[in-house]
């Protein structure tokens, strides 16, 4: 519940701020140093899980935007966010299942890690996208 209330107080608190560069390297820095230590430091759980529930909100302004602008001028716009979302659930799906595999054999840290990895990877690919790409 706290996460969710953090990511949306993030989201719409950053609702007016530009999806850059600027915004991208915060939001990366945050989600790459709080789960490399929520691995390590146990005692500041809440407060690191909070700390990737801010990254996660303001990650959610530049998935809405791609979404938008992947379904700009459609006629089928609800359907096209349903294709949109299919793949997401799927592989967030298969991202959970595999992540109790590797805590298993490589413990948490490589979980944690690879999660604020990707969550760079997202924020750098997300700027790419709305920045180069034309509709």
């Amino acid at each position: 519940m706290f996460y969710n209330m953090m990511a949306s107080f993030a989201a719409f608190a950053t609702l007016k701020i530009s999806l850059g560069a600027r915004r991208v390297v915060i939001q990366s820095l945050i989600a790459l140093v709080a789960g490399f230590l929520l691995a390590n430091l146990g005692s500041y759980f809440l407060a690191l899980l909070l700390a990737l529930a801010l990254a996660h909100g303001f990650g959610i302004g530049f998935y809405e935007s791609i979404i938008a602008k992947a379904t700009k001028n459609r006629l089928t716009v609800s359907f096209d966010i349903g294709l949109l979302i299919i793949p997401q659930r799927l592989a967030e799906f298969a991202s959970v299942l595999f992540a109790g595999f590797v805590v298993q054999s490589l413990g948490y840290m490589s979980v944690f890690t690879a999660s604020g990895i990707f969550f760079t990877v997202f924020s750098v690919f997300s700027l790419y996208i709305l920045k180069t790409r034309k509709n």
